[in-house]
């Protein structure tokens, strides 16, 4: 496995991804190809909607910050001060920054008739409204 370390590729990656991210949407053929696929592939299959969107709340905050918390109560209780903290600022610090990204791009969630999806700004995600 190959380390990317430089910091240059490394906010090169970031960038593109940045650019990808809103270079995304309707207006986009490529992205619209892809998310009018999946809409046919998910309509004959209802129960892959619902099983995606609980994937998805997995990755919520209120997952991520449980999660975090756990483990670093269970560092703690380790005597492991360091990499508990270390764990708490790095999730913090990934959670400012997706929903700092999140807000910036501003891409609206769209609605796939499931109503316990997240109402936190989606990223990546289609702008499409497919039902």
């Amino acid at each position: 496995m190959t380390i990317i370390t430089r910091p240059i590729i490394i906010l090169a990656l970031l960038g593109l991804c940045i650019l990808a991210a809103m270079a995304g949407g309707p207006s986009n053929g490529i992205e619209r190809t892809v998310m009018q696929a999946i809409a046919e592939f998910r309509a004959s299959r209802p129960n892959l909607t619902e099983m995606v969107a609980g994937i998805t709340n997995l990755g919520g905050v209120y997952a991520t910050l449980g999660v975090t918390a756990a483990g670093s109560l269970w560092l703690l209780a380790r005597r492991s001060g360091r990499p508990a903290l270390l764990l708490v600022l790095s999730v913090l610090t990934e959670r400012f920054l997706m929903d700092g990204l999140k807000a910036w791009i501003g891409r609206p969630r769209p609605h796939f008739g499931v109503d316990w999806l997240p109402q936190s700004w989606p990223f990546p995600a289609a702008i499409l409204r497919i039902a």
